[in-house]
């Protein structure tokens, strides 16, 4: 029993939402609601209820540096797209040059891949599950782009970095005493980039570093230091 001006506050069980707040709003779903007794005898408003838990299922989007020219733009399709139930699964299948981290703190390593098929060893699809607030929790969890291969640099030549991912570029240096074949004694160019690019094979889709079409040769311009 309540009494005049008193208020009743009422939780929703598991699977079910405050009516006063929707999975449309993008934010989490409440899960309590208050009415007050009104001297009528009533509560107020009278028109608050409990209500099933539905979450959106939203597409991946890539917003941070990282993925290149597909920054802010979708890079996983989720099945079913339509609203989820309470504890619902939907699948996130991540585009071709992405995979799906395992959880927030994961970092990938070159050295882990062995064959053609990328996703036999980086998963393409990932899970997550509608939960109690109108939302799919990803707990860091999202789609990435994958690593490239270990960069095995030219003879006469270092990386100072042969772990990159998709989009990612890094430089190849000639040693000292070397420059790169095409350049000229005013150039004395040493620097090459490297690209980690989308590519598919007989067996499966990957990335791979796209080394210059170039060597480093004994240096036209004669020695330079080591950077």
């Amino acid at each position: 029993r309540i009494f005049n001006q008193e208020p009743l506050r009422t939780t929703c069980q598991a699977g079910f939402r405050s009516s006063t707040s929707t999975h449309a709003s993008g934010g989490a779903c409440a899960l309590t609601h208050s009415a007050t007794c009104q001297p009528t005898g009533l509560l107020s408003p009278t028109t608050q209820t409990c209500q099933a838990v539905r979450c959106p299922a939203h597409q991946e989007i890539c917003e941070y540096e990282p993925c290149g020219a597909d920054q802010n733009t979708p890079v996983g399709v989720p099945t079913p797209t339509s609203l989820l139930s309470f504890n619902e699964m939907v699948t996130v299948d991540c585009n071709k040059g992405y995979f799906f981290t395992p959880n927030g703190s994961y970092a990938p390593s070159c050295t882990q891949l062995g064959g053609d098929n990328f996703y036999d060893v980086f998963p393409k699809l990932g899970q997550l599950t509608c939960g109690p607030v109108c939302q799919t929790p990803k707990n860091g969890r999202r789609c990435e782009p994958l690593p490239c291969p270990c960069i095995t640099p030219p003879p006469n030549a270092f990386v100072l970095r042969n772990d990159i991912r998709y989009w990612e570029t890094v430089n190849v240096t000639c040693d000292p005493g070397f420059a790169l074949s095409t350049t000229t004694a005013e150039e004395c160019s040493k620097d090459a980039p490297v690209t980690c690019s989308l590519n598919s094979t007989s067996t499966g889709v990957g990335v791979y570093p796209t080394l210059p079409d170039t060597q480093c040769a004994p240096a036209p311009c004669g020695a330079f230091p080591h950077p």
